[in-house]
């Protein structure tokens, strides 16, 4: 039995908790924290300031899966067994982050100039070459050689393409001068453009081409212009057999 002068207060002494010097925590100092007989030392110390969990002892929360502790000197970690949530109007983050699993993103990315849903960038190479009827036809496919694009959007090769007609995801106009690129998802911006293959035997040192990339309805326009013309090319007439033109395209997704 405890006592506290004539008042019973605990059944035993280990049933008390106690500090291990006079004064107790009554400072900056921390000391420790036991059992009335001495027979236990606790997780933490205290002081006049703090309270701390002592070397890598921890601060748990609702079950044992949940808590904080050091892991190692200098080292702090937040552990759940589902899921940690911070919520906070600004959260600050000063120091590098390192990330070993996937960074997902339930608000929108920052894109200047675009503020509603997710937005994913994309990279895409569209070749251009002659169908089997050069001159009359054009094949577009999406150039898959490793290293060329950046998480692409999905779609179909077009072979044999005339004026206005369409193979796969692709469509000709009637003039043959905008290939048209039909996404799965919705193009909301143009980063950059560029021909990144020009192998086209209509042209020359002084007589190259250039592209001129627009959205139109959520989808991706390819046009060719003549280097120092502002008139669009009929794309059946310049490419021969063999050629080859490749257009990269970075553009914007919402999806």
């Amino acid at each position: 039995m405890a006592a506290l002068g004539s008042q019973s207060i605990a059944s035993s002494y280990e049933q008390i908790l106690q500090v291990d010097r006079d004064g107790g925590g009554n400072s900056t100092t921390h000391v420790s924290v036991k059992d009335g007989d001495n027979g236990t030392t606790f997780g933490f110390t205290i002081a006049s300031d703090a309270l701390m969990m002592s070397s890598t002892n921890r601060l748990e929360f609702g079950d044992t899966g949940t808590y904080i502790h050091q892991s190692a000197d200098g080292v702090l970690d937040l552990v759940s067994d589902t899921e940690i949530e911070i919520n906070a109007t600004t959260i600050d983050i000063n120091g590098a982050v390192d990330v070993s699993g996937n960074v997902i993103s339930n608000s929108n990315y920052a894109v200047e100039g675009y503020s509603t849903g997710r937005n994913v960038i994309r990279t895409t190479v569209v070749r251009i070459g002659p169908g089997d009827n050069p001159g009359t036809n054009i094949n577009a496919t999406q150039n898959t050689t490793a290293g060329n694009a950046f998480n692409t959007s999905s779609y179909s090769n077009g072979t044999n393409i005339e004026k206005s007609a369409s193979s796969g995801s692709f469509a000709l106009n009637a003039a043959g001068t905008i290939l048209s690129l039909d996404l799965i998802e919705t193009c909301v911006g143009m980063l950059s453009f560029v021909i990144s293959l020009h192998d086209i035997n209509s042209s020359s040192a002084s007589e190259l081409y250039v592209p001129n990339v627009e959205i139109v309805s959520g989808n991706i326009d390819i046009r060719l212009l003549k280097s120092g013309t502002s008139g669009l090319i009929d794309l059946t007439t310049i490419m021969d057999a063999g050629d080859l033109c490749d257009v990269t395209i970075c553009y914007v997704t919402s999806s």
